[in-house]
């Protein structure tokens, strides 16, 4: 029987990978690609979350499902951060506008919810399991013991208990979106290369200062 985890971006996905399949040696069944449940692959649009389903059932009919649902509002927010990162175009815009973008309302929008992507799936497949990213962030280890019982692997050892991407704080993403647009406007001119590499290194620094913080809280 195969197995196929379908994302979401942005909820475990890197921990997954890295963690589990990784160290694993039971993985020659388990299929782990987190566009699958978007339209949508690196910015550039794909077929929808349904004709997707389709094609996995016509190849897998028999395969299991599993899902990473995180709470809308919590996604929303992380996938903006990493666009700001990743000085893709989006990321050049404050979150309220993003969400109004044509690629978004596109793309992301129809299966940002994620029961309707577990029942669009649910169409095809007999056997779809959902697990809540929350469970990583508040029992890793349950989240490591679920998802390895429900891919049908063994827990497999080394496995750093910790929570990755960890999101980045307001005030870091609106600096980094101000930084973004002008490295655009300027970055060809080498004084201003040289002050916007400070810049985003100096917030980078103080982000990473008031995250830690706030976990020793």
């Amino acid at each position: 029987m195969k197995i196929i985890h379908i994302g979401y971006p942005k909820a475990g996905s890197t921990f997954i990978q890295d963690e589990i399949l990784s160290r694993s040696p039971d993985i020659a069944n388990i299929i782990s690609e987190e566009s699958l449940c978007f339209d949508w692959i690196e910015d550039s649009p794909q077929e929808s979350c349904a004709v997707k389903a389709k094609m996995l059932y016509e190849q897998h009919p028999d395969a299991r499902i599993i899902i990473i649902s995180r709470n809308t509002g919590e996604w929303l927010e992380s996938w903006w951060r990493h666009q700001t990162r990743s000085l893709t175009p989006i990321g050049l815009l404050p979150l309220h506008k993003a969400i109004k973008t044509e690629f978004f309302n596109r793309c992301i929008a129809p299966n940002l919810y994620p029961p309707n992507v577990a029942m669009e799936f649910g169409k095809y497949f007999d056997d779809v399991r959902v697990i809540p990213f929350r469970l990583l962030r508040e029992d890793p280890t349950e989240f490591v013991r679920r998802f390895c019982d429900y891919a049908d692997i063994d827990i497999p050892l080394g496995v750093q208990y910790r929570v990755v991407n960890f999101g980045r704080s307001h005030i870091w993403c609106w600096i980094q979106m101000v930084v973004n647009s002008a490295w655009v406007r300027w970055g060809s001119r080498r004084y201003d290369s040289k002050y916007l590499y400070f810049m985003k290194h100096y917030v980078s620094r103080l982000d990473g200062l008031h995250r830690f913080i706030k976990r020793l809280k």
